[in-house]
């Protein structure tokens, strides 16, 4: 491997921490648009492919190993954030869970359970949010979610549990079909996130607490948060 290629690829690894990978690839034309216009793209070039979009630098259409390497040089030492959430706004997942008690025998998804629910969302590179719910309905979960979401700025992540339809007259939403896999092939929707809190929750319920009240329930949530 020639030392310049090779010092390439060491810079691309060294950068990735800061820079997600996949926005140095071909994407959906949404998202092409929306990046084009934040780092000022003529309009005419917003959907050309390749792209790459790094630190305040962009490169389009034919792309080779010197403009690359040049382009990631400058932000060796420095690393570089991500701009992508800024591009196409705040990006938060939400998904439910049913914490304390047994399930019953042959049930899903602990929905025919003596378990608590609680709904959640979460930021990506931000906050979580979590609430003890007495029922899952679609006007509950969507006046939960909307109560803390900004419809207008916010792009959602969602599962398949048809509850959260309520909410697409409200806000974009995203759905990833667990059946089918856990994560889109861009690597974008998901809802990962939130159910990496969800682990937490409940190891700190297995591991730790072994029992909650439904009474301080929502304390203990509210800690985990």
């Amino acid at each position: 491997m020639r030392q310049s290629q090779r010092h390439f690829e060491e810079a691309q690894n060294r950068i990735s921490a800061g820079c997600r990978r996949n926005e140095v690839c071909q994407r959906e034309p949404r998202t092409l648009e929306a990046m084009g216009t934040l780092y000022n793209v003529p309009e005419v070039k917003r959907l050309s492919t390749p792209a790459v979009f790094i630190g305040d630098e962009y490169l389009l259409d034919e792309l080779d190993e010197a403009c690359l390497e040049a382009v990631v040089g400058k932000y060796l030492s420095t690393g570089v954030a991500s701009r992508l959430s800024e591009a196409e706004g705040k990006t938060g997942e939400a998904d439910e869970t049913y914490v304390g008690g047994k399930s019953r025998a042959n049930s899903k998804r602990g929905r025919i359970t003596t378990k608590s629910p609680v709904i959640g969302v979460v930021e990506r590179g931000g906050r979580v949010v979590a609430k003890f719910m007495k029922v899952l309905s679609g006007e509950n979960i969507r006046e939960s979610l909307l109560s803390n979401v900004s419809p207008d700025e916010s792009i959602l992540m969602t599962d398949e549990f048809r509850s959260y339809n309520s909410l697409d007259e409200d806000i974009e939403r995203h759905v990833i079909h667990h059946q089918e896999r856990y994560v889109s092939e861009d690597g974008v929707i998901h809802t990962n996130t939130i159910e990496s809190f969800w682990a937490c929750v409940k190891r700190a319920f297995h591991g730790t607490h072994h029992h909650y009240s439904k009474k301080w329930l929502p304390l203990y949530i509210m800690k985990s948060c």
